[in-house]
């Protein structure tokens, strides 16, 4: 077994630990096994089941973009489009830990062929996987262009909404506010 296989059965096997230590799965088999002993009219049963899926079968890719605002806040674009799963959410949870922004500063816009000119949509448990990753590193682009521009304009980029409005602010004063825009495709 090659060392990145034997990698991925620890990892697994830590995983599937941990959820059971989480549900307190070793005190509802002592719970079982006391009910069988005791022999009453109401037992217990405990099912585990465990699911792998393929989520992303074809290897495509998924358009991610982060556009920081005048104001300092963000639009985050993907071309996943959501069916009720909540990308808005994951995925502004995903921009702002990279860029430091509270989530209400972050609006998500997905699928809408105005503004994004590719996608894949969602199918497969993908959308996070794939559009999740591909705004991630759109975020990070972000971040290293705003060192850059703050380099550039005189000033320190912080990851706060008070620095982001100011850059964007002093960036948009010098018409350099599209410096502030990353795309990222990730497959």
């Amino acid at each position: 077994v090659s060392d990145s296989v034997r990698g991925a059965i620890e990892t697994a096997e830590g995983a599937l630990d941990l959820v059971l230590d989480t549900a307190g799965y070793a005190d509802l088999r002592m719970e079982q096994a006391k009910r069988r002993a005791d022999g009453g009219p109401l037992q217990l049963g405990i099912g585990v089941s465990c699911y792998i899926e393929i989520s992303n079968p074809v290897a495509e890719t998924e358009y991610g973009e982060v556009e920081i605002l005048a104001d300092g806040s963000a639009i985050a674009r993907s071309g996943s489009r959501g069916h009720g799963q909540s990308h808005e959410t994951t995925f502004a949870q995903i921009v702002s830990d990279r860029l430091g922004l509270p989530i209400e500063k972050i609006s998500v816009h997905e699928g809408d062929t105005d503004e994004i000119a590719k996608g894949t949509g969602t199918y497969g448990s993908k959308s996070t996987q794939l559009g999740g990753s591909a705004v991630r590193l759109a975020a990070d682009a972000v971040v290293e262009q705003a060192k850059t521009l703050a380099a550039d304009l005189g000033g320190d980029v912080e990851l706060d909404p008070a620095g982001w409005a100011d850059l964007a602010a002093r960036a948009a004063a010098a018409g350099r506010l599209g410096e502030l825009k990353a795309v990222h495709e990730f497959q």
